[in-house]
């Protein structure tokens, strides 16, 4: 009972100020008031936003669509749907990370079509997450067996990955179902090239330029570069080649390019690809400074193998590096050019770097072992161990 004049009671302050989240005076320490969470979003209001972000996506609003679907994450962490557009906003904002992470976590929640699998693919892919790109690309075959865009995806993936007769297993599959281009017929070539299968290669490379003659391009060196694959074809076969035979098809692609600029890269770039960098270098000579990645990295490669010309070699590599079309082997010349012109510090880093990002095992076990040589050259021989192992695991030839 409470006493009118006197007010409540002591203990009837503590216990509303408890209940509260305070101390009353005297009570000792006090407690923070819980917070209240917000009220979960009902079914109704997840399937609106949801409704709202497709629509958003239909007009390319990506920004929109991140925002109205995040909260449906928040409230249901496995909503296959909302990850998915989210993943794909993110992917169109070049957020790979983020976008590589929602399209995983859509997939594991059940999201499924050839369209979700083949974004995932190259999202997982820029992220450079190859192993799971690889399976979303499967995804896609699997859920489209008779679409090549799956086989397409899977096919450059496993080429990218140096799985060479897989490669062309699966890019002659999209060719025989009607996809792809000279485009994909040039991979093709390449991937059959690269398991040595060199009639399927050259066949591959004439189907190619069959496309090519048929098409509207007017891009002579890109039209005439299937002949530098049959080329190497003819370079490569047995080790000792055909040189006879190379070089009738170095005529064809020099009269089919009728002294383009680019050619004598493309020529160069070619021969540095079949191990011959003396002949390659004289053909690079004269770059320019707006030529494509491939090109500045090709002549590094010539330079850099035959010993010469380091600081013209570092000055190729970082073009190339640099360059928005840079690929794998880029990193891999940079670093290696780094330490001959004497940056050690900066070759360390570089390819360091290389082995995480890189895809192709032969470039991985390139970086291995050019690091294994600078430790080595520093006195850090236990270091220089490890990564020597793993060059040899990977199967490159010098660190037997």
């Amino acid at each position: 009972m409470v006493c009118e004049r006197c007010g409540p009671s002591r203990w009837a302050v503590w216990a509303v100020a408890a209940l509260v989240g305070i101390a009353a005076p005297g009570c000792g320490r006090s407690r923070p008031a819980r917070p209240i969470p917000p009220p979960a979003l009902s079914a109704e209001a997840m399937a609106h936003a949801v409704d709202a972000a497709r629509e958003a996506a239909t007009r390319g609003d990506w920004a929109s669509v991140e925002t109205l679907v995040t909260p449906v994450i928040e409230a249901n962490g496995r909503h296959a749907e909302a990850l998915r557009l989210r993943g794909q906003a993110r992917f169109e904002r070049e957020d790979v990370t983020g976008a590589a992470d929602d399209l995983e976590a859509a997939a594991e929640a059940g999201a499924e079509g050839l369209d979700f699998h083949l974004l995932a693919a190259q999202a997982l892919d820029a992220a450079g997450r190859y192993a799971k790109a690889v399976q979303a690309a499967e995804a896609a075959v699997l859920d489209a067996p008779d679409d090549p865009r799956g086989h397409e995806a899977l096919g450059l993936l496993q080429l990218k990955l140096e799985r060479h007769k897989a490669a062309y297993e699966q890019l002659r599959v999209a060719l025989d179902l009607g996809g792809g281009g000279p485009e994909i017929a040039m991979a093709a070539a390449e991937a059959a090239l690269g398991a040595r299968m060199f009639d399927e290669a050259m066949a591959m490379a004439n189907a190619a330029l069959e496309q090519l003659a048929q098409g509207e391009s007017n891009d002579a060196v890109e039209q005439s570069r299937p002949l530098l694959v049959i080329m190497r074809r003819y370079l490569m076969r047995g080790g000792a080649g055909d040189a006879e035979a190379a070089q009738q098809y170095l005529e064809q692609f020099r009269m089919r390019t009728e002294g383009r600029p680019m050619a004598d890269a493309a020529i160069g770039e070619a021969l540095v690809k079949a191990n011959r960098p003396s002949e390659a270098a004289r053909y690079l000579e004269k770059l320019a400074a707006d030529a494509p990645a491939w090109a500045h990295r090709a002549r590094a490669e010539a330079l850099l193998a035959l010993g010469q010309r380091f600081d013209v070699a570092l000055r190729e590599a970082k073009a190339a590096a640099e360059a928005p079309d840079a690929a794998d082997g880029d990193l891999a010349a940079l670093g290696w050019a780094q330490w001959k012109c004497g940056d050690t510090d900066a070759a360390m880093e570089t390819l360091r770097r290389a082995v995480e990002r890189v895809a192709a095992p032969s470039v991985r076990a390139r970086c291995h072992y050019q690091l294994s040589r600078i430790l080595e050259a520093q006195g850090r021989a236990a270091e220089a161990k490890e990564h020597l192992a793993l060059a040899r695991d990977l199967g490159y030839p010098l660190a037997r």
